[in-house]
């Protein structure tokens, strides 16, 4: 899908505009929640900055657009949604090739809308599953739900999985996109070779059928509300042994799973956690915190304020002329 102000037409050579039109979609998932952190901010923690005006929660959008994603869906609830509208907006934009400007009254960027969707946790799970691997879950379900209920030919055929409580250069993940669209399950790794599966939250691709099967296994492995006994008879739990599943790391889970696809690692020169105050304080002091930069092109444009402003250049030749004459 094309914005209309956008006016020149992709190159066959494009590769995002070829696996567009194959119908390979590539749904990006940001899981918003997880173990709480102790920031103790009165906001949510994700809208913890990374750069300057450059929060986590938009690296993780920027990550999702450099790996090839054709839509992102923000798994959150109904209290911070708003928060996230506002600074993000409805969409944001993949660059597919440089810029131009043909005339001062037509835009001729070449690039392509990438729908932002923000799904909302059911409150039963809010309180039973609430962890970083139910949210991305959740998420990656919902996606393939949703999108199933317009076409057969829009169902994902990969998610790539951005976490917002750790970060990197978002740039890195362009060059492993042909990789992330493939069959195979691709974990990003730091400099040590370390991914999410060792406890970096670094990005990854996975299959709807493995999602399932990770689905599948927390149902199964952790306690719920009730449990039979010996006899065969429901009983309760204690209330610090309900619904084990809420404090598990997604390391904890992710080394127990018999992948269908197999696993390709990519690597990444550096990155850093951001769960906890400590972490922070270690990648803030760093130096690559100075050289983490908000991309300077329309990618995270806030829609709104971008449509204001598309009028505003297409009338004010308008006005001058008419001010003229």
């Amino acid at each position: 899908m094309y914005n209309a102000f956008y006016v020149k037409v992709p190159h066959d050579n494009d590769d995002d505009f070829n696996h567009h039109l194959n119908g390979e979609h590539i749904a990006g998932i940001i899981p918003m929640h997880g173990y709480p952190l102790d920031f103790n901010f009165p906001w949510h923690d994700t809208l913890i900055p990374v750069s300057c005006d450059y929060l986590s929660i938009e690296r993780c959008i920027v990550e999702c657009i450099s790996a090839g994603c054709d839509t992102i869906w923000i798994s959150c609830t109904d209290s911070i949604t708003p928060m996230f509208k506002k600074r993000l907006g409805d969409y944001a934009h993949k660059i597919i090739s440089g810029s131009s400007f043909d005339s001062k009254y037509m835009i001729t960027e070449r690039c392509m809308i990438v729908p932002i969707f923000f799904i909302q946790i059911p409150p039963k799970d809010m309180t039973e599953r609430d962890s970083f691997l139910w949210s991305m879950i959740h998420g990656a379900l919902m996606c393939s739900r949703v999108s199933k209920s317009f076409s057969n030919w829009i169902i994902p055929k990969k998610f790539y999985i951005s976490s917002p409580y750790g970060v990197n250069d978002p740039k890195e993940i362009e060059k492993y996109k042909k990789q992330i669209a493939g069959d195979s399950n691709v974990f990003v790794c730091d400099e040590f070779g370390k991914s999410i599966i060792d406890g970096k939250y670094l990005g990854f691709s996975i299959g709807l059928e493995d999602v399932i099967r990770i689905k599948k296994y927390i149902l199964t492995n952790y306690t719920k509300e009730w449990y039979k006994d010996e006899g065969g008879k429901l009983k309760r739990l204690d209330k610090l042994e309900r619904f084990s599943s809420r404090w598990i790391t997604p390391q904890e889970v992710l080394t127990k799973i018999n992948w269908k696809n197999s696993m390709h690692k990519v690597g990444v020169s550096w990155s850093y956690n951001i769960n906890s105050w400590e972490a922070y304080c270690d990648y803030i002091s760093s130096g690559h915190a100075k050289k983490l930069k908000r991309p300077e092109t329309k990618i995270l444009q806030n829609s709104r304020k971008e449509k204001q402003g598309l009028i505003k250049r297409k009338l004010t030749p308008l006005i001058n002329d008419s001010e003229t004459n």
